[in-house]
């Protein structure tokens, strides 16, 4: 008889949290570093702003590959969410939802690493969170 091997059940991760104050036009930040194992399961971006920046965009690294979500001309404190993969355009041009439902995992990966960037305009805060589980 033939021994299964079974992987290991999956368990949920510490929300991670991003807060930066005055974050610096064009440079990233990180909600997540270089974690091994997960499936991710959402993203949320936002910004508050005095002078509207143009894009908000949360980026990912998975398994070397590069993704990147994107909102131009972003609401102030509106939360803008990445959660699947978008079939109809390129990994590094999807969009970023207002819609916060959940729809189940994003994808799995052996290495993820997940930054968000807004540029231009004033902006004196950067947030975001996300849900994932890791193995």
């Amino acid at each position: 008889m033939t021994k299964l091997s079974y992987l290991p059940l999956p368990k949920f991760a510490a929300q991670a949290n991003l807060s930066q104050n005055n974050p610096v036009s064009g440079t990233k930040y990180t909600l997540i570093d270089t974690t091994k194992n997960c499936a991710l399961l959402g993203v949320m971006a936002k910004v508050t702003w005095t002078v509207q920046p143009d894009p908000l965009e949360v980026h990912a690294t998975v398994d070397g590959q590069t993704l990147k979500w994107e909102k131009a001309n972003p609401v102030s404190t509106t939360p803008y969410c990445a959660r699947s993969l978008d079939l109809q355009v390129d990994l590094n041009a999807m969009g970023l939802s207002t819609s916060t439902s959940s729809i189940g995992i994003m994808f799995f990966a052996r290495s993820l690493k997940i930054e968000l960037e807004t540029t231009g305009g004033t902006v004196s805060n950067l947030s975001g969170k996300a849900k994932y589980l890791k193995w």
